[in-house]
């Protein structure tokens, strides 16, 4: 409550300012030009003192934006971090924003995080086999213990397909064991059905894409994500069958949508949906709302 009393925050595209987002041990902070530097620093020193917090420096990451002169000298004085927090980083001008775990339009930076989960579930499923525990018991160890480790990941900077099936596989072999030729449906199944209810990782990061148009679909089009996303599809239409005519809704016509074209998460989503011959058509916002 402190900091949005002293940030006035960025806006963009017309919208309230963003100021700060937290979550558990977290923070995100957005400065613009007019921002007191000293009054916000000030601010998160005394607060930090008062409720027994401190920073990790080795964790506090600033990123500058702005001209390409600005963001490079930046980098090169550390300039923007030591008037903020002491021994915070100044980001290079062409890395990416991590926010909560996820780096911002990135997902190639992701590759070193999934080889650290591939890694330490090989060690938890070692464990379990000299343990020992029932096919059952396996079922939930494998959601609550390897998949629980790859949904915040999954959902949030998505996945190479070579290694997400090197994931589902080292799952599946813990399930069945490396020389079973059951097909993984069968565990997927409710219990009711016959099955042990295990989703593979595959089909829940499919699930993942599907949410995320069904958010793109429905509801307000005014968040700012939103307005982003459909200028991506839109600048992904082919030039044929009027694409480029402004405010024509890409699902609704017949251009053909290029995949290479889009952003990554956007891509994965839309790629997800081919596969399964969803019709968009009947529930892609009309055209007033563009």
């Amino acid at each position: 409550m402190r900091l949005r009393r002293a940030v006035e925050g960025i806006s963009i595209g017309g919208l309230a300012p963003t100021k700060v987002m937290l979550y558990a041990d977290d923070i995100n902070l957005f400065l613009s030009g007019s921002d007191d530097i000293p009054i916000v620093s000030s601010c998160l020193s005394t607060t930090s003192f008062a409720i027994g917090s401190k920073f990790n420096m080795d964790k506090t990451d600033v990123k500058p934006l702005g001209p390409a002169a600005f963001t490079q000298d930046c980098f090169d004085n550390q300039s923007m971090g030591g008037a903020l927090l002491p021994g915070a980083y100044v980001l290079p001008p062409t890395d990416p924003l991590r926010v909560l775990g996820v780096w911002v339009a990135a997902t190639d930076l992701a590759a070193p995080r999934w080889a650290q989960i591939h890694k330490h579930n090989m060690r938890l499923i070692r464990q379990w086999r000299a343990i020992g525990a029932s096919v059952q018991n396996r079922a939930l160890l494998a959601k609550a213990l390897l998949q629980s480790r790859c949904d915040h990941l999954l959902d949030g900077n998505g996945v190479h397909p070579s290694t997400l099936w090197k994931m589902s596989q080292q799952i599946q072999n813990f399930m069945w064991g490396p020389f079973s030729v059951m097909p993984f449906c069968v565990l997927e199944a409710p219990v009711e059905e016959g099955g042990l209810g295990c989703p593979s990782l595959a089909h829940r990061k499919e699930a993942y894409d599907l949410c995320f148009l069904s958010q793109l679909i429905s509801g307000p089009q005014r968040p700012l994500w939103k307005v982003w996303t459909w200028a991506g599809l839109q600048a992904a239409m082919s030039t044929n069958n009027r694409a480029n005519i402004v405010g024509l809704n890409p699902f609704l016509q017949r251009a053909y949508t290029k995949p290479t074209m889009l952003e990554a998460c956007l891509r994965q989503a839309f790629l997800t949906a081919k596969k399964y011959r969803l019709d968009l058509k009947c529930q892609a916002p009309p055209l007033a709302v563009w």
